[in-house]
């Protein structure tokens, strides 16, 4: 049995997007922390702000970095979607999101 997660982005109190993973439940605020800090490194190398604050945007910016290190056990699923640990990422302004967690932890 995996160590499922969802993690469900979320604009101005509104969730937007749910990314279910297959292996990442019990290390997935670790697995936040790296990509949050990917993202930023990733667009000041831009020249460009990390659009923490566009939750469907870094929803799919995750999806596409976590990608290869889960091996393919990565899904959309619907927001509602309320087995496994859970978390939500608040993409409330430029700041690095806060992440909320509860669930099977």
């Amino acid at each position: 049995m995996g160590d499922r997660a969802v993690v469900i982005f979320s604009d101005q109190g509104d969730d937007t997007a749910a990314v279910y993973l297959h292996n990442e439940g019990h290390h997935i605020g670790e697995v936040l922390d790296t990509f949050f800090d990917h993202e930023a490194a990733a667009t000041q190398s831009w020249n460009r702000r990390p659009r923490f604050d566009d939750a469907s945007y870094l929803a799919a910016r995750f999806v596409h970095w976590v990608l290869p290190e889960a091996g393919g056990s990565v899904g959309i699923v619907p927001v509602d979607h309320t087995e496994h640990t859970m978390v939500r990422v608040h993409c409330d302004n430029d700041d690095k999101p806060r992440v909320e967690q509860w669930g099977d932890v």
